[in-house]
């Protein structure tokens, strides 16, 4: 059984910690399982807590003025939830729920930011994973505005290999997250038939393997990006 210690150590925000810098986090941060469904966080709500994902997957999401769900990120192992508002004191600017059985770490937000303040690694890794954040979200900018459905669909797969990426025997890839086709539609602007179209097509032509825990095997990456025209 992995220890909580080994989870924290596979994070990028604390990978590269001194002994003593790490042995005041793992003292701080408390760690849970938590079930598929519980939320973690509301929007506009002020914000006390830093979550950490060690395992598992959370849903960040907002609605629209007329109540619609609008899927914002999926997330999944080493990423870090709950921050800008404990960076610039505002409220929450979305709600994040869990979205399979995962283990969540937090601790306060005087506690982060002191660590901030003073473990420069951490600062360092953490600006990263905010450039790394913008620089996705800009690219899904361009991709609703330039792509078709499928391509959209091609570019949102592929982005979720090289983060979440498990390699297979075989060779193809196995993306470590849960991803309905109902937040595929709403990450991608699209609809959930529009989606299942797309998946089906592709798992006829050997593309890809739908498995029924929600996971997406990529089998062959080409066709993919060649749909959205990734490099």
């Amino acid at each position: 059984m992995v220890s909580s210690q080994e989870y924290l150590r596979k994070s990028p925000l604390f990978a590269h910690l001194s002994a003593e810098d790490f042995q005041q986090v793992e003292a701080a941060v408390r760690t849970k399982r938590v079930t598929a469904g519980k939320p973690l966080m509301d929007a506009n709500q002020p914000g006390s807590m830093v979550y950490f994902i060690l395992e598992g997957s959370v849903k960040v999401f907002d609605e629209d003025s007329e109540g619609r769900l609008v899927v914002l990120a999926l997330l999944g192992p080493s990423e870090i939830v709950g921050e800008m508002s404990v960076l610039d004191s505002g409220l929450r600017s979305a709600s994040v729920v869990v979205q399979e059985p995962s283990l969540v770490g937090w601790v306060d937000s005087a506690t982060f930011n002191h660590w901030r303040s003073r473990m420069p690694s951490l600062s360092l890794a953490l600006t990263e994973l905010l450039a790394r954040r913008l620089r996705l979200a800009n690219a899904q900018i361009r991709a609703l505005s330039t792509l078709d459905v499928s391509g959209r669909v091609a570019r949102l797969l592929l982005t979720f290999a090289d983060e979440y990426g498990e390699a297979q025997p075989d060779g193809s890839t196995m993306i470590a997250l849960r991803l309905t086709q109902t937040d595929l539609a709403g990450l991608t602007g699209s609809t959930r038939v529009r989606v299942n179209q797309t998946l089906s097509g592709w798992r006829r032509s050997g593309y890809i393997d739908l498995h029924s825990d929600h996971r997406i095997e990529i089998k062959d990456r080409k066709p993919l990006r060649r749909l959205c025209d990734m490099a």
